[in-house]
């Protein structure tokens, strides 16, 4: 190889080796320059993440150092940084009202007012929301300027981070906002109807506790909507709140009207039973004092109504059953309350039978305590007076059915002898009436029967709850009103009970004559003159005219 190719050769490892240092040196540089820049790139991200809670130690000697700093510059260039500091910490570790009234003392107001709002704007990020809010809170709370611009953005600063609060801390808020100045001018408006309404559900969402602070906001909101147009924040379920809270506080009048703002259907089965168990020892006071004879039934008005009134009569009786209903579910000896005011409201419907079996259920429960036994009396007196016989009738055959025991024993010492009277006097009305209908149709005589069959019922109804002196009297009723049928044998049977068995010792001696002469004359007709004979014989000396 000449010296000239050697050169060549040469020439060309050295651009080689040249050209791979060169890339060498371009990758180096690469490499260093993606370092920087990751450098660069994690610094930022670590210069905007939150600092992290150094500890509640750490914290509260921090807050206690800026403390003494914000003291100590008291008066001095350094004191809004120091004060405002301070603010920020000791009310992010709740240790900032124990000390407020020692700083806020020697600030003048407005300035304290500026360090205040500084301190929020400087909270540390890792504090609890809620500090954040009660700060801020103050703030408004302590505005002496009414800067209605600044106060709206403080308040949608707290909406904000409404979200992040405890229902507990929501409701907090939303009390301190229905008694500000500012809610006459954000009602209605988003987003604080939203958070009215989240308010609310959190207040309902509490139950069965009944937070003060829901209370506060649901009827300061109740106020409102009553005077305006509603948003819908007072619904069926927060005024059961409402209801609970005022019984509690005994604001009875209040209850009262709430109770019958209430859409019953419209409220949970545990709202309807809370507010039965609070009413019924209240019953009084909450529902007034009721007398059963307000409770009037006009069978009449029934008769003749117009489809719209009816439509409207309707919509308000479902109202009122879901209220009786409601009511109804009161357990112990308090329901007794709630019962007089359920049958003054069915009795003005024509609606017994569930006053009737409730009252019976209770009497058996607590015959001996003396509000059932007032009830009772009343509610006895009640029947007697209203003259009406369906009333009468019904409410035998519940009670005859319904009594147990011991109390089935005291009802019929307490009741039982005005009872057999009034269906006495009641039966009387038989032979009137089969009078008129002799001389009417064949269909008058059908509903007569039916109605003698519902008397001979109730005879032997009240005969069951009758005392021993009543039965006879019942007795002879009875096989009267069987002879009015035509059945003249079963007739006998009941006579012959006042002739021949223990119950003749109670009986008068009119009862007794009468049960005679008109078995003798039953004998007659059905020819049967031998047993008339013998029965007649028993009477000689005795009833000479039979």
């Amino acid at each position: 190889m000449d010296i000239c190719h050697w050169t060549i050769a040469k020439s060309d490892r050295y651009e080689a080796r040249w050209r791979v240092r060169a890339e060498t040196a371009l990758m180096s540089m690469y490499r260093l320059i993606f370092v920087v820049l990751a450098f660069l790139s994690c610094a930022q991200v670590l210069a905007h993440e939150p600092e992290r809670y150094p500890g509640r130690v750490v914290a509260l000697e921090r807050a206690a150092s800026a403390y003494r700093r914000c003291v100590d510059s008291l008066y001095d260039a350094a004191e809004a940084e120091a004060c405002t500091e301070w603010i920020a910490l000791a009310a992010c570790e709740m240790t900032y009202r124990e000390l407020k009234s020692t700083v806020s003392s020697n600030i003048e107001v407005s300035k304290y007012a500026q360090y205040r709002a500084a301190a929020l704007k400087a909270f540390p990020a890792y504090c609890d929301p809620m500090t954040w809010v009660n700060l801020a809170l103050e703030s408004l709370d302590e505005d002496a300027e009414f800067d209605a611009v600044a106060r709206q953005s403080l308040w949608q600063q707290i909406l904000e981070r409404s979200g992040s609060l405890t229902p507990e801390q929501r409701l907090i808020v939303a009390r301190e906002w229905v008694s500000s100045p500012d809610v006459a001018r954000e009602w209605g408006k988003k987003p604080w109807a939203s958070f009215a309404i989240t308010a609310r559900d959190d207040a309902k969402g509490l139950f069965p506790e009944i937070s003060a602070d829901g209370v506060k906001f649901l009827s300061e909101a109740l106020a409102i909507e009553s005077s305006r147009k509603s948003m819908g924040v007072v619904d069926d379920g927060a005024k059961a709140l409402l209801l609970l809270d005022a019984i509690d506080k005994h604001q009875y009048e209040t209850a009262r009207e709430l109770l019958m703002s209430i859409d019953v259907e419209a409220i949970a089965e545990t709202y309807r039973t809370a507010i039965a168990e609070k009413i019924a020892p209240f019953a009084q006071a909450v529902l007034g004092r009721i007398r059963l004879a307000d409770g009037v039934c006009y069978r009449e008005f029934e008769l003749g109504t117009s489809k719209d009134k009816a439509q409207e009569k309707d919509k308000k009786d479902k109202q009122i059953e879901g209220r009786l209903q409601m009511l109804a579910l009161a357990q112990g000896d308090s329901r007794i309350g709630v019962l007089r005011y359920e049958a003054k409201e069915r009795f003005k419907r024509c609606d017994f039978d569930p006053v009737f079996r409730r009252f019976i259920d209770i009497w058996n429960a607590n015959s001996k305590d003396a509000r059932v036994i007032d009830f009772g009396d009343e509610l006895v007196e009640y029947v007697e007076e209203v003259g009406d016989a369906q009333v009468i009738l019904r409410a035998l055959d519940v009670f005859q059915s319904q009594l147990q025991g011991s109390a089935r024993r005291a009802f019929v010492d307490r009741y039982g002898a005005r009872y057999a009277k009034r269906i006495g006097i009641l039966a009387q009305s038989a032979f009137e009436i089969q009078c008129l209908a002799s001389r009417d149709s064949k269909n008058s005589n059908q509903w007569t029967k039916i109605y003698i069959e519902k008397l001979l019922k109730a005879l032997k109804d009240s005969y069951e709850i009758a005392p021993d002196k009543s039965k006879p009297e019942l007795a002879l009723m009875t096989g009267r009103l069987y002879i009015l049928l035509g059945n003249r044998e079963v007739a006998r049977q009941y006579l012959s009970t006042i002739i021949d068995s223990p119950i003749r010792k109670m009986a008068t001696s009119r009862v007794v004559v009468e049960a005679y002469r008109i078995m003798y004359r039953t004998l007659q007709d059905d020819k049967k003159h031998a047993e008339a004979e013998a029965l007649r014989a028993r009477f000689v000396g005795v009833i000479d005219d039979i």
